[in-house]
């Protein structure tokens, strides 16, 4: 019986746990601990790595994009004062030739994020701010400007053209016409046997073709009209030779036939000359126009670029 109980009690304690099992179970469980925490802080040391990295290039793109706004805006300040300078050399001399400058082209603004632009002046900075977004509006206005002061230039030629080819008809007043009454209106021709020159007479009743042809004179020896067998100013034969001929035909209308042909000329040469003067107007008020514009861009820019 006795030894039965022995037994028995021995393997019984041979199953219990010892002081080994607890150390065991000890140290795997600060192993798992451990590797636990070893994991978080490696994640962790990763997650603040990768944002450090992010930050650090969300600042080099912020550093990149608000130089490359900066040096764009020098640039098309240079190109806006070249424009300007040629608008105003055009305005003075109005000469049909209009440069265009290269350069105003603002597609580069449009792929700058305007966010880096804010962040990097801060957005506390109101007054500058409002400012920048001044400047962009006014860039905005630029994206087709090259091709609307085309469009205005070429319209205008498309005008000046049409209107100059009906005031061309002076020349008929002057010369073609004024031969075709000399011709038809004359009772004789003589040749002056000094110069060659030939020496029409007409009737003492003929009261119009004498005040034309002392018009004809008058302008043709004016040497601020006329210079040299070349027309010298549009404008002073229009005051000094056209309205007079409309006055003088106008006197003999209707009776003479061709008082009314001469008349009718006339009137056309100075509506088209008004007519050119109304378009070259409305014209250089437009060119103007643009040329506020490209001033106060370039004001602008010059303000923002000081304060930057």
């Amino acid at each position: 019986m006795n030894s039965f109980l022995t037994f028995v009690s021995g393997e019984g304690a041979d199953s219990s746990p010892n002081w080994f099992d607890y150390f065991t179970l000890i140290i795997t469980s600060l192993i798992s601990i451990f590797s636990v925490l070893g994991g978080y802080k490696i994640a962790r040391t990763i997650y603040k790595s990768e944002q450090n990295d992010k930050l650090l290039e969300d600042m080099m793109l912020q550093t990149t994009e608000v130089n490359l706004f900066k040096n764009s805006l020098s640039q098309l300040k240079t190109s806006v004062d070249k424009q300007v300078e040629a608008l105003k050399r055009y305005d003075s001399e109005r000469n049909f030739t209009i440069q265009f400058v290269q350069g105003l082209d603002t597609t580069i603004f449009n792929y700058i994020q305007i966010r880096h632009l804010y962040l990097d002046i801060g957005f506390s900075n109101s007054e500058k701010i409002n400012r920048l977004n001044e400047l962009i509006g006014l860039i905005s206005s630029l994206q087709k400007f090259s091709l609307n002061l085309r469009d205005e230039f070429r319209a205008y030629m498309d005008k000046y053209s049409f209107h100059e080819q009906k005031r061309y008809q002076y020349r008929q007043l002057l010369y073609t016409k004024f031969f075709e009454l000399y011709n038809e209106r004359s009772v004789s021709v003589e040749v002056d046997e000094n110069s060659g020159r030939k020496k029409f007479t007409f009737s003492t009743q003929d009261i119009f073709i004498k005040k034309y042809n002392d018009l004809i004179n008058t302008v043709q020896n004016d040497q601020e009209v006329i210079f040299d067998g070349s027309l010298k100013s549009i404008d002073l034969l229009i005051v000094r030779f056209i309205v007079p001929l409309i006055h003088l035909s106008n006197e003999y209308v209707p009776e003479d036939i061709h008082a009314i042909q001469i008349l009718e000329i006339s009137n056309a040469v100075n509506t088209a000359h008004k007519d050119i003067e109304n378009i070259t107007n409305v014209h250089f008020t437009s060119v103007n126009t643009y040329l506020q514009l490209l001033e106060n861009i370039s004001g602008k820019i010059q303000e923002y670029s000081s304060i930057a």
